[in-house]
């Protein structure tokens, strides 16, 4: 016994070192918790087993409970009149009273709870209502969760020996239609007759033949049979019970919290961001450097003739590439907004669905990106827009500083009277004029390089670095359920033994 008792103690301290994340990660309530601390705490502080009192309300459940004890301790009433569970002594044991088993639901509720404390449980039925199926979808329960278990039927109108005989067949033969074999049935569940107000009449004033005559006294004898048996395993069997019915609950919780999908979901978004981001930045390149060899060409061409037009071609030209790179722009973030809408509509109907439960520890940092998205899409494009819209300006004056060089040597490479050794100097010159030409290219190029790798960044970045964030969040939370998972299951290791 010592030795069951701190078995039962170690698995109480277990409890005690799990319990707050269990709450904390919206687990388990703290109610369910204490519950079993309690109930566990009990069996080891008494180690005797109770019997409950369950039924219909109005079957005659306080009725009998007075007849018990031998006075009146329990209200009875038409109306239910036992909202909460009350505790009687009987003899030496502990009878709880419970609201019926139609009571409303925060009623039932109670009466559960003290269900899975009790090893014996008497359940009453009136003549009047032996035929209402759903009384024996409880009483199967009870069976199948090793309980042992009296029917009382209690009669309370005159019903002759033949009737009552007629109604007891009636339940066993219920009591089939739910997987019982008649003379297993017999075995399992004992039904016992009575009337329940003549016997506590009977106690209470001492009338020895109404007793007697109540069938009270055979179901007594077999009530102290059951206590007085009921001893160690029965007990064992039901500390156990509640122990694993714990653990199955919680498992189910973790398993329905452990988002394995989310993850999953979350990498092909990084992943497809990713290559977006890359495809992007090489398309908007891509119309830099065809913009910028036709503004090469067009460079040549200009310089062998009007050079005044030179500065309008690169103004026209970097105009031009700056509007195909807003443009461009706008569908990428418009396309970018759809895939994170996509996802989070992923998300929310996969959570409906009951199949994931997306959680995050920095819910402000997601809501940022949907404010991005919302509210910020138009500011991003904005910046993006200054900042090619300052490109122009230094090249503009570069291309007067080039158009005034080139002006001066294209007046001697172009002179009508030119001696052998002026030709080789325009060659020169000519080389340094498609230098000059190279070189504003070049620089073109550059700059809208830098400016459209930040805007990428500042774009794609934030987004990719959120989802990083979550599924690293994600995967820390798994990682935790998954140690709880295993905690919680020391508590069925080395259970006792009925």
């Amino acid at each position: 016994m010592k030795n069951i008792i701190e078995q039962y103690k170690n698995k109480i301290a277990i409890l005690q070192n799990v319990e707050s994340e269990l709450v904390g990660h919206q687990i388990c309530d703290q109610e369910k918790i204490t519950h079993l601390k309690n109930t566990l705490q009990d069996k080891i502080e008494n180690f005797k087993p109770k019997m409950m009192v369950y039924g219909v309300y109005n079957s005659g459940k306080s009725t009998l409970i007075n007849a018990l004890v031998g006075k009146e301790v329990a209200k009875t009433g038409d109306a239910p009149e036992t909202k909460q569970v009350q505790s009687y002594k009987y003899n030496d044991f502990e009878i709880f009273d419970t609201p019926g088993v139609n009571a409303p639901e925060e009623d039932q509720k109670i009466a559960d709870d003290y269900y899975k404390q009790c090893e014996l449980i008497l359940f009453v039925m009136s003549n009047e209502n032996v035929e209402q199926t759903f009384l024996y979808e409880k009483i199967k329960k009870i069976i199948d969760d090793n309980k042992s278990a009296i029917i009382i039927l209690n009669k309370k109108q005159n019903v002759s020996d033949e009737d009552d005989i007629k109604q007891r067949e009636v339940i066993y033969l219920n009591l089939e239609k739910f997987g019982f074999d008649k003379e297993d049935a017999k075995e399992k569940i004992s039904v016992y007759s009575v009337n329940a107000l003549s016997a506590f009449k009977g106690k209470s004033e001492n009338k020895n033949l109404l007793y007697e005559n109540s069938g009270f006294y055979e179901l007594e004898n077999k009530i102290k049979d059951l206590f007085y048996s009921s001893g160690e395993k029965e007990i064992i069997q039901l500390c156990n019970k509640n122990i694993n019915d714990f653990i199955d609950d919680v498992n189910i919780s973790i398993d329905k919290k452990l988002d394995d999908k989310s993850i999953e979901i979350i990498e092909n978004f990084i992943s497809n961001t990713q290559r977006e981001k890359e495809v992007v930045k090489h398309e908007l390149l891509g119309i830099v450097n065809e913009k910028c060899s036709k503004l090469e060409n067009e460079l040549y061409d200009k310089s062998e003739g009007n050079i005044s037009l030179l500065e309008d071609v690169i103004k026209q030209s970097i105009d031009e590439i700056k509007q195909k790179l807003e443009n461009t722009m706008k569908e990428k973030v418009e396309n970018l907004k759809k895939n994170i809408e996509n996802i989070n509509y992923t998300f929310d109907k996969l959570s409906k669905c009951g199949e994931i439960k997306f959680n995050t520890s920095n819910s402000d940092e997601d809501a940022g990106i949907t404010d991005f998205l919302k509210n910020d899409a138009k500011k991003w494009l904005s910046g993006l827009e200054l900042a090619l819209i300052a490109i122009p300006h230094p090249y503009a004056k570069l291309a007067l500083k080039c158009v005034a060089v080139l002006n001066t040597i294209l007046s001697t490479v172009f002179s009508d009277n030119e001696t052998e050794s002026q030709n080789e100097e325009n060659k020169a010159k000519q080389m340094h004029i498609i230098n000059e030409i190279k070189n504003i290219i070049l620089h073109i190029k550059d700059n809208f390089t830098k400016a459209i790798t930040e805007q990428v960044n500042d774009i794609y970045n934030p987004i990719i670095n959120s989802k990083l964030s979550e599924k690293l969040n994600t995967e820390e939370l798994n990682a935790k359920l998954l140690d709880m998972k295993n905690r919680i299951g020391e508590l069925n290791q080395e259970l006792p033994t009925a």
